[in-house]
């Protein structure tokens, strides 16, 4: 991740996109899922979490390995470290499920309890910053365009970090987010 922080710097953009997304998984044997961790009561389905994170153009820059689909996202983004990491040298967009994680993420406001709509500079600044990190979900698409991860995975769920991993080094092979495959500096 830290490299990845550094090459998006000296590519001179001035934030990165943190989105979650549920990798779909077949149920495996009720002995192994006896507390349902794979199961994600959001998406209704079996399922690994997985962090992304986006260049501002929706480059898939950095995947996290896979934790049970019942992990939230703030708490899949704080295992990683994933904002003190960003947020040392760029900044970093979020979307509502990350209210919390660090001061300076960038979210967007929630309505509170007992009021019946966002006063409209909360709304007006909510529709900027959606413009802005619905960008990120390009990166999600780009990590489920893959087969083996568009459709139900049938090995063991722990077994999806490392096809996760795959996938985005293809990424970077076939499409050079960085621009440095005639460079010499690697990706």
């Amino acid at each position: 991740m830290t490299e990845v922080v550094a090459l998006a710097r000296k590519a001179g953009w001035e934030y990165l996109i943190v989105d979650g997304v549920n990798i779909p998984t077949e149920r495996i044997d009720a002995r192994f899922t006896a507390k349902q961790h794979w199961y994600s009561g959001k998406h209704k389905r079996h399922g690994g979490a997985v962090q992304t994170v986006a260049a501002p153009d929706g480059e898939l820059l950095w995947v996290c390995g896979v934790l049970p689909g019942k992990t939230v996202d703030i708490r899949a983004a704080r295992r990683f470290g994933i904002a003190e990491k960003v947020l040392r040298f760029l900044g970093l967009l979020a979307d509502l499920g990350y209210i919390g994680l660090h001061p300076d993420v960038v979210t967007g406001y929630k309505r509170k309890r007992g009021e019946k709509a966002l006063p409209e500079g909360k709304k007006a600044a909510n529709a900027a910053l959606a413009g802005l990190r619905a960008i990120g979900e390009r990166a999600n698409a780009q990590l489920k365009q893959w087969r083996v991860l568009a459709c139900d995975f049938r090995g063991h769920p722990r077994q999806l970090t490392t096809v996760v991993k795959a996938v985005q080094t293809v990424q970077y092979l076939i499409r050079d987010p960085f621009g440095t495959a005639g460079t010499g500096t690697g990706s």
